[in-house]
């Protein structure tokens, strides 16, 4: 757990002061399950132990750390059982108050603003991501379908919260993996926007009405900011877009995989009547 919160907060081991643990939590070498921790949920803050030569204001983070058991009355096992590591149990909720914003807020044009957009995502988590478009989702749109039938594309709307304390693992453990970016890269154009600030969610539900209709934007308000980050599946049609699929950040990389891979299958085959039909009309 100490060597996660240091990747997460830069706070080197030796230098973490921490508060919550239960008086039993004495040995570093203790399990989660054996620690005394309280189930389902348990609160602890970190901070930067000061030192002589160093008196600086030290800097808290907190972590509500919720715990994962088979059934609500068993015994809390050790997470490693599940495939859970630390990491995604320490969401760490207050991340955001440590990081630039993903989007600045009140950008003069959209181009701009998903410029800021690449650039921060790479800060926090790697050059290995999805290309995302940078222009507006007018010109994504166009981009995706309005080519030539053989040369469409799916267009997958990645919307960020960093309120969420999904939107970590989902980005560092989904939209970076390799399997994902490469699928992704071949089958999709890839447009992203940042809700956390409501003035860009605002912008964001005035674009998805233009583009694809109230129906659309609906569904978007229904979602709660735990639900975030969302990944939209839309496939552009002769008269109008579908949206296909609305992943939640709640998944994992193989459902995820699995459900754009079903949303490729049905463009596939919405794809190869627009090739015929055009041919026939040369």
């Amino acid at each position: 757990v100490k060597r996660n919160i240091s990747d997460l907060t830069n706070i080197p081991v030796r230098h973490q002061q921490w508060e919550g643990w239960p008086a039993s939590a004495s040995d570093d070498s203790m399990t989660l399950a054996v620690s005394g921790i309280s189930y389902p949920c348990h609160h602890l803050s970190v901070c930067r132990r000061s030192s002589p030569a160093n008196a600086q204001e030290p800097t808290e983070e907190c972590a509500d750390v919720h715990m994962i058991s088979d059934s609500e009355g068993d015994d809390f096992e050790d997470a490693s059982e599940f495939g859970v590591d630390d990491s995604e149990m320490f969401g760490m909720g207050s991340s955001s108050c440590r990081k630039s914003p993903m989007m600045p807020e009140n950008s003069e044009n959209e181009a701009d603003a998903l410029l800021h957009f690449t650039a921060e995502f790479s800060s926090r988590y790697g050059e290995t991501h999805p290309m995302f478009f940078i222009g507006s989702l007018e010109a994504a749109s166009q981009e995706a379908f309005y080519g030539k039938a053989r040369d469409r594309k799916l267009l997958a709307i990645y919307l960020h919260n960093d309120d969420s304390v999904l939107s970590n693992v989902f980005c560092s453990q989904m939209m970076c993996a390799d399997s994902i970016v490469s699928y992704l890269s071949q089958n999709f154009i890839t447009w992203a926007w940042d809700v956390t600030k409501e003035a860009n969610k605002a912008r964001l539900l005035t674009m998805c009405t233009r583009h694809f209709g109230s129906v659309v934007t609906q569904t978007i308000r229904t979602y709660k900011t735990d639900q975030f980050p969302l990944l939209l599946i839309v496939m552009g049609k002769r008269t109008s877009n579908e949206v296909l699929n609305v992943i939640q950040g709640n998944t994992t990389v193989d459902e995820l995989m699995m459900r754009l891979m079903g949303a490729m299958e049905i463009f596939t085959a919405q794809q190869q009547e627009d090739i015929k039909d055009e041919d026939e009309r040369r």
